[in-house]
């Protein structure tokens, strides 16, 4: 899902849910002692042999040397160069970091568990074409190449995608199944939007995420209907859909359409209880709706959707933002904690130009080159500079946790260009070509080669 101007379920909450640090040298430490720093393993001959040293492949020389792009995985960073290369920094175990290679400069320990492969340095993907575009979801990325736009892919595809089991690879592999399409993929389901318009998903469907009228999974790909009248969604310019959440939404130059998993209001079409639907167990309801339903909103209005695990904003012509879905962290801005069932305006956005949503955060940039961001900040993901915010308002998991409930600038940025979130860290590409990151690090996503939190942007270094 591309986030321009825009592992196991457990792990990926965990990372955005713990606390940060109290002590001021906590995440500096790169493994326990019987782990030591390991040096780079090539996996196969991929034409670009980077030896021991992990960052010297990301020289650039000439005037296209720039980034004009980032794209955040759930604990990776991957960011594309004006040229078509394409670096990537931070976790790496399932083959986020696409240079072909299973082992870095870098080793992150797990609670309860071994290190896991980091690289503390970007390295560059070994990509045979140059990117036109990045698409990523939690740990799988795409480059997009070429007016046909194919898709060159690495990391972990989940499973249901294709397959019964995951596929993990380590460099970019061609995916024809993706091929000319706006991807969307969220691990265990993936939707898109074809050269034609129609909308399409593939994948898991406990909640209905693939919008077809049933909860079965499919290893085909299966239309996209509408709840009106049950035929297929056409005209269809983006599709977004929230990481882990079970909830797609998508965008005509008329209308927008969510479908599946409504427990916080993310369907954004003010129904609480979708008649004939029901996505629980035999223990709890879950609301949902199993085709799609048009949002209360003006579509033709809409220039961007973005999504996080439980809720939905949209970038308007005007520069505003609207935002519905679940709110416990404060990730709507809306000033309190309440879900939103119908889009609701975020107050004081009125000049953004582009947007970007993800896990419990959503960050936009200001015509003038400036970012806010709010929801969840306990790991410094709003980037204001400050370690504690609103405590005693926002829980998670039934703890307590730091929360910005408005949107709050980000401080040392007034020139960039675009935003993305991943589950706990930000970065920002800025008008110079250069990258900025914030927010959580034990995997060092933040690129500036070290493992500690930072609440205020730092400059990703060997680029």
């Amino acid at each position: 899902m591309t986030r321009r101007l825009a592992s196991s379920l457990c792990l990926c909450l965990a990372l955005v849910g713990c606390p940060a640090p109290s002590d001021p040298d906590a995440g500096t430490d790169a493994g326990p002692a019987d782990a030591p720093e390991r040096p780079d393993t090539p996996r196969g001959d991929a034409g670009r042999d980077a030896g021991s040293d992990a960052g010297r492949e990301t020289d650039c020389a000439g005037t296209d040397c720039g980034f004009v792009e980032i794209e955040l995985g759930g604990s990776s960073s991957c960011a594309r160069r004006e040229n078509g290369d394409v670096v990537c920094w931070g976790e790496g175990r399932e083959g986020q970091l696409g240079d072909d290679r299973m082992r870095h400069l870098g080793s992150c320990p797990v609670p309860g568990d071994l290190p896991v492969d980091c690289s503390s340095v970007p390295v560059l993907v070994a990509l045979d074409t140059p990117a036109l575009e990045l698409e990523s979801s939690a740990a799988f990325v795409c480059a997009v190449t070429g007016t046909e736009r194919t898709h060159a892919c690495w990391g972990l595809r989940g499973y249901d995608i294709d397959t019964d089991v995951p596929t993990r690879v380590y460099a970019p592999n061609p995916v024809e199944l993706f091929d000319g399409v706006r991807l969307d993929d969220q691990g265990s389901r993936a939707c898109w939007a074809d050269a034609d318009g129609a909308a399409f998903c593939i994948g898991g469907n406990s909640t209905g995420q693939l919008g077809n009228g049933d909860r079965m999974t499919s290893l085909v790909p299966v239309a996209v209907t509408r709840e009106s009248d049950e035929l297929p969604l056409t005209g269809v310019l983006e599709v977004e859909g929230g990481t882990f959440s079970g909830t797609v939404c998508a965008r005509t130059e008329t209308e927008v359409y969510c479908w599946g998993n409504n427990d916080a209001g993310q369907l954004g079409d003010g129904i609480a209880d979708h008649p004939d639907y029901d996505c629980g167990d035999a223990t709890s309801a879950v609301d949902c709706s199993l085709r799609a339903v048009p949002v209360t909103i003006d579509g033709s209005t809409v220039l961007d959707l973005e999504a996080g695990f439980d809720h939905v904003c949209a970038l308007i012509d005007d520069g505003t933002v609207a935002c519905w879905g679940g709110n416990g962290t404060g990730q709507l801005g809306t000033g309190d904690n309440a879900f939103r069932g119908v889009p609701t305006p975020v107050p004081g956005i009125t000049d953004a130009v582009a947007i970007s949503a993800n896990a419990r955060n959503t960050c936009v940039v200001h015509a003038d080159g400036a970012v806010s961001c709010w929801g969840q900040s306990n790991v410094g993901q709003v980037g204001d500079g400050e370690e504690f915010h609103e405590t005693t308002v926002c829980s998670l998991g039934g703890s307590l946790i730091d929360c910005q409930l408005s949107p709050t600038t980000v401080v040392g940025l007034d020139d960039a260009t675009g935003v993305s979130i991943g589950f706990g860290h930000v970065c920002a590409v800025r008008e110079a070509g250069t990258v900025a990151c914030w927010g959580n690090n034990d995997r060092y996503q933040l690129g500036d080669g070290t493992r500690d939190v930072r609440y205020a942007p730092v400059m990703v270094l060997g680029l």
